[in-house]
């Protein structure tokens, strides 16, 4: 599977379990725990292009991405809710 692929899967997945649409996932991404798990998502499957999400999406910079992926990670050591959330996620993907 390809970049692009992968990326689709991870937001339709994303989208799916939060009930929106793909047209939605800007909104959806102000939270910070959805924001989280996409980019914890993107870097599992090796899709993320820290270019493509500046240019695309909120991401202001290659800094402020490698910033919320390190708060991302520190979240799924320490919140047993989010790590859940993560796993079902991750094993949606993986189905798909």
């Amino acid at each position: 599977m390809i970049n692009i692929e992968k990326y689709r899967v991870v937001v339709d997945v994303l989208c799916k379990y939060y009930k929106i649409t793909n047209f939605d996932l800007l909104y959806l991404l102000k939270n910070k725990e959805c924001k989280y798990l996409f980019l914890l998502l993107l870097k599992e499957y090796g899709c993320l292009e820290k270019d493509k999400l500046i240019d695309e999406l909120m991401f202001s910079s290659n800094k402020s991405i490698n910033y919320n992926l390190k708060k991302a990670e520190e979240r799924l050591l320490i919140n047993k809710q989010f790590r859940d959330n993560y796993v079902i996620l991750d094993k949606t993907i993986k189905n798909d």
